[in-house]
Parts: structure tokens; C-alpha cells; sequence
């Protein structure tokens, strides 16, 4: 009995035109654009982060108006928040740009490990990102996409 994969395409189920190659590349080029949409969202609502530390910096501002125990649960909670809301911002900020970088580098079939890399962290903002990170690690561990990357490596010229 044969060992075939499912994804083993059938004998003559390509024109002329579509070889495995040329939907490897197809299916790299959206990914392409999705990571490029993905990073240019990301940077835009991660901004939305820093009303969380606005939020903290009221409650810090308004705690002096209460009692010494209220007042250090206004203080404590509001330090909470300003310092979830940065690192919130900072999270999203950095994984934006990695996005960005990545969807370049997928462009360009160079860097495979990072790109790997950044989607498995792009598996952390559910739900687009989890469908984004797990379609790309399928399409970057295709045999077709690799021979992208592998032809990419050979051709480049030391500088």
C-alpha cells in the first residue's frame, strides 16, 4: 500500500500554468497581504491600550478625596492598570511591527524561522490571529513553500 499524504495532489490536477510551486507562492502572497493588514490594525488598536493607563492615572488622581484605606486601593489599582495598559501597548506595538517585518520577509522568502515564530505568537490575538498564525505555519511548512525559500537562499549572492 502507498503512503500518501491527503494533501498529495492528484495526477494531473494542475493546468499547465498551476504547478505546486506556483500555489505555494499564490498562497504565500495572501498571507502576505493578511499579515500586512493584521500588523497595520494591530498598531492602530493597540493605541486603544493606553485608555487603560488613563483610566489608572484618574483613579490615582482621584484617590485623594478618600478615606487612607480607599485611598491606597485607589493608588494600588491605579498603578494595576497604568502599568497593564503600557505593557498592553508595548505587546501590541511589538507584535504589529513583527507582523509587518514578517510579511516582508515572506515577500521577499527570506527568514523562515522568524516568520514561523511570529505566528505562533500571532496565535495569541484570538480569533483572527489564531486562523492568521495557523494558516501560515501550515503554508510555511508546505514542501512548496520551502522550495521557495530554499531556491531564494541558493540565488542570493554573498555581499
Amino acid at each position: 500500500m502507498e503512503n500518501k499524504s491527503l494533501f498529495t495532489p492528484k495526477e494531473g490536477a494542475y493546468s499547465k500554468q498551476e504547478t505546486p510551486r506556483n500555489i505555494g507562492n499564490k498562497k504565500l502572497e495572501m498571507i502576505v497581504i493578511a499579515h500586512y493588514v493584521l500588523g497595520v490594525i494591530g498598531v492602530i488598536v493597540s493605541c486603544f491600550a493606553l485608555s487603560k493607563s488613563g483610566l489608572g492615572m484618574s483613579l490615582i488622581d482621584q484617590a485623594e478625596s478618600y478615606t487612607e484605606l480607599e485611598k491606597l486601593m485607589h493608588e494600588v489599582f491605579g498603578w494595576i492598570y497604568i502599568v497593564s495598559g503600557v505593557a498592553l501597548f508595548i505587546f501590541g506595538e511589538v507584535l504589529s511591527v513583527c507582523l509587518i517585518v514578517s510579511a516582508n520577509f515572506m515577500k521577499r522568502h527570506t527568514a523562515h524561522t522568524f516568520s514561523i515564530f511570529v505566528a505562533a505568537i500571532t496565535c495569541t490575538i484570538i480569533p483572527i490571529g489564531t486562523v492568521l498564525g495557523i494558516f501560515t505555519i501550515i503554508t510555511l511548512s508546505d514542501k512548496s513553500t520551502k522550495e521557495l525559500y530554499k531556491k531564494h537562499k541558493t540565488v542570493r549572492q554573498p555581499q
